[in-house]
């Protein structure tokens, strides 16, 4: 309770919404782009998983280094970690960004290694919450259930 009393008072969570809206065009969106990425790995295998590679390292770094600038901003401001050190960087993005190499390099290292993933996959969720908005419990119903079956159906072919 306490942790959510605590993200409840994060600043940016009560300024204008600029994210999407989720529907079911981005679930639709989702499994033709899934589609789309299966008949590429089908065809380029091995140049689709440096590819991959590539994609999960840059997706991570950006999620790890955006969600831990939206956790540091619940540090009271005492710690001087809002101050500028060149035009537009502040400690707190010189944080973030040490945090987010750090993960990313270590990633590469051990990619075997699930807790790492772990934290990385729950930055990128925590990024996704904050980027997308649901209208309806419907909305958000028909956007998990064609995500879903996607993945399920994909899942039975590759399996």
């Amino acid at each position: 309770m306490y942790l959510c009393g605590r993200f409840g008072r994060i600043r940016s969570f009560s300024t204008k919404f600029t994210g999407f809206v989720i529907n079911y065009f981005y679930g639709i969106g989702y499994c033709v782009l899934g589609i789309v990425v299966a008949i590429l790995c089908y065809f380029f295998t091995e140049d689709m998983f440096i590819v991959f590679l590539i994609i999960s390292g840059i997706v991570g770094l950006l999620g790890i280094f955006w969600f831990s600038n939206e956790i540091l901003v619940i540090i009271p401001e005492k710690y001087l970690l809002k101050v500028r050190i060149y035009k537009f960087i502040k400690i707190k993005d010189l944080i973030s960004s040490s945090f987010a190499i750090t993960l990313v390099v270590l990633m590469f290292c051990y990619q075997d290694s699930f807790l790492i993933n772990d934290i990385i996959v729950i930055c990128v969720t925590g990024c996704l919450v904050k980027l997308f908005k649901a209208t309806s419990m419907k909305s958000i119903l028909i956007f998990y259930c064609i995500t879903s079956g996607f993945e399920i159906i994909a899942g039975i072919i590759i399996g």
